[in-house]
């Protein structure tokens, strides 16, 4: 139980907001509190690194602490600054925490990385420094990374005290990386939460003759607000249109999401969109190792009928989970015997739909939220449901879809262009926003289970090239 408590503490980014609320959904804030009674009228302090990112995880945990404890005290530790030279001259920007950076050899690279020049410099610094961070854009940034040495074709780097560094460690990268003429320093993590630190390193690389560029994954903040949290709404468009301003390219993760930038540009009457070279690539599915991780027997269980459909994915309001609640209710009131099960951590503005999930009659009989699900439980959800369940009001790219298709798993999505654009003829689709459409597809997989997605997965190397070939060429 003090294991419990202890974890409370570690959290240093906003995913403390998402864990404090799956922790009271499995009711272990009253385990944890209950396993620690000396800590009832002590006063305690508690250290959170405090970051733009910080804000909803701060108020998270006063919350939170404020409930179980009589005094509560945030310690904030000093801010850290770096100073970064650029064309203009030394600009100081905060520096919000050092780099995570796992051995070069740790993963196989091809001996030209070490030599080639102009580099593609892919930077990884919000990951790196968050490293227990399990979202999707952090999982396609360290695959992105793991794949630019393996194949010889980009150098990943973090931004830090000033200066570029290898993301991996070896002893050819001790000291900084300086950027050189023709290279292009690519941004595909969060940048909404580091804006004065990129533009203040695009300057440095632009300072070298070097060249910066975007990949997108999508514009939800500016084109769906009530999709993200208030603090990335507040940040993520003035930062988009700075970035691009400094940029030569902007490569989105599918066609779909190229589409809602170049109108999104040509709507607001962005200066440089003529200019900015835009493309796109395709994600891809990063192969598991077999995981020393057990599969527990009562999820095991869940998937043991043939008749559960499966979601995945962060409750939050994008993900469209009240419209497959209400597709199940409508099937259960007409009799079907079928089992609900939702894969994924509590994520933002969803207090609703989470509340809606542990009041339901259901839950726990044939509706189920596994909030800590592990890649071998994963693994096997996907190899044994009935189908999985998509029902988005919108997506960037819709990477469950292509994890089913690696593990011969049939898809129900929402016809968004997306899912048309990655799956293609082989998913069962419904109306966006329609629980009538889903229900009736549900109730169909059920008298005949739909075929699995078939479609070519391609491999992060793949990708990677893909990526590459849509850059432009070093002036």
């Amino acid at each position: 139980m003090a294991a419990d408590a202890a974890r409370i503490g570690r959290y240093e980014t906003s995913a403390l907001a998402a864990e404090l609320a799956a922790l009271e959904a499995q009711s272990v804030q009253e385990r944890a509190v209950g396993g620690l009674p000396n800590l009832e009228g002590r006063p305690h302090v508690v250290k959170l690194i405090e970051s733009r990112a910080g804000g909803l995880a701060l108020g998270a945990l006063q919350t939170f602490l404020a409930r179980t404890m009589k005094l509560v005290r945030v310690v904030r530790p000093a801010r850290r600054h770096a100073v970064v030279e650029t064309a203009e001259g030394p600009r100081q920007v905060e520096q919000q925490a050092r780099a995570v950076r796992p051995e070069l050899s740790s993963v196989a690279f091809a001996p030209e990385i070490l030599e080639q020049r102009p580099r593609i410099l892919i930077d990884v610094t919000p990951t790196a420094r968050r490293p227990e961070a399990r979202g999707g854009i952090p999982r396609v940034v360290t695959a992105l990374a793991k794949a630019g040495v393996e194949t010889g074709l980009a150098l990943p780097v973090c931004m830090e005290d000033g200066a570029l560094i290898s993301y991996y460690r070896h002893p050819a990268f001790e000291g900084p990386i300086t950027p050189g003429p023709g290279d292009i320093f690519l941004i595909p993590d969060i940048f909404w939460y580091f804006v004065e630190e990129y533009e203040a390193y695009v300057d440095l690389v632009r300072k070298h003759g070097g060249q910066a560029g975007i990949i997108a994954h999508d514009i939800f903040p500016i084109s769906h607000p009530s999709f993200s949290p208030e603090e990335v709404v507040q940040t993520f468009e003035r930062g988009l249109r700075s970035l691009l301003a400094r940029s030569v390219c902007c490569i989105s993760v599918s066609k779909s999401t190229e589409d809602s930038i170049r109108a999104y540009l040509e709507a607001t009457g962005f200066p440089d969109r003529h200019r900015l070279t835009q493309d796109h690539f395709h994600l891809a599915v990063t192969p598991r190792e077999p995981s020393s991780l057990p599969v527990r027997e009562e999820i095991a269980s869940l998937f043991a009928s043939g008749r559960t459909f499966l979601s995945v994915g962060t409750l939050e309001p994008r993900k469209g989970y009240a419209i497959a609640l209400d597709a199940c209710d409508l099937a259960w009131e007409k009799g079907e015997d079928f089992s609900y099960v939702i894969l994924g951590r509590f994520g933002w503005r969803s207090q609703g739909i989470r509340r809606r999930i542990l009041n339901h009659p259901l839950y726990g009989k044939r509706l189920f939220w596994i909030a800590d699900a592990n890649d071998s439980e994963l693994d096997m959800a996907y190899a044994r449901c009935r189908a999985l369940i998509q029902s988005s009001i919108d997506e960037g790219f819709g990477l469950p879809v292509i994890e089913a298709a690696a593990h011969g798993a049939p898809v129900i999505a929402s016809d968004l262009p997306v899912f048309r654009e990655v799956g293609g003829d082989q998913v069962t689709y419904f109306p966006v926003a329609s629980p009538e459409g889903l229900a009736r597809a549900m109730m169909n997989a059920l008298v005949h289970k739909p075929k699995p997605v078939n479609v070519a997965v391609p491999s992060w190397e793949d990708a990677m090239r893909r990526l590459a070939a849509c850059l432009p060429p070093a002036p």
